[in-house]
């Protein structure tokens, strides 16, 4: 992760008047450092600030059904209907 955090970080640098927002969030990330090998044949441009910040997590467990136990307010869908709850 940290090869393709260099590379995002190369591609889409942040101009000096940014905000102070970190670039990389969640997870810590080390950004590596390119080499000229590493960017050797990649023919792509620099978009200053074209993302605004990385939101790095972990792989979880996936989709999980709610307990009936918890409090109605949590669910997103009405559990008879399958339809949104509109609050």
């Amino acid at each position: 992760l940290d090869l393709l955090a260099g590379y995002l970080q190369h591609f889409f640098p942040r101009s000096s008047d940014s905000s102070d927002e970190a670039f990389f969030l969640g997870k810590s990330l080390s950004p590596r450092n390119l080499t000229e090998t590493d960017l050797n044949g990649l023919e792509l441009k620099t978009r200053p600030n074209g993302l605004k910040y990385i939101i790095s997590t972990e792989i979880g467990s996936g989709p999980e059904c709610l307990s009936s136990k918890l409090k109605s307010d949590v669910h997103l869908l009405n559990a008879s209907s399958g339809l949104p709850i509109i609050k």
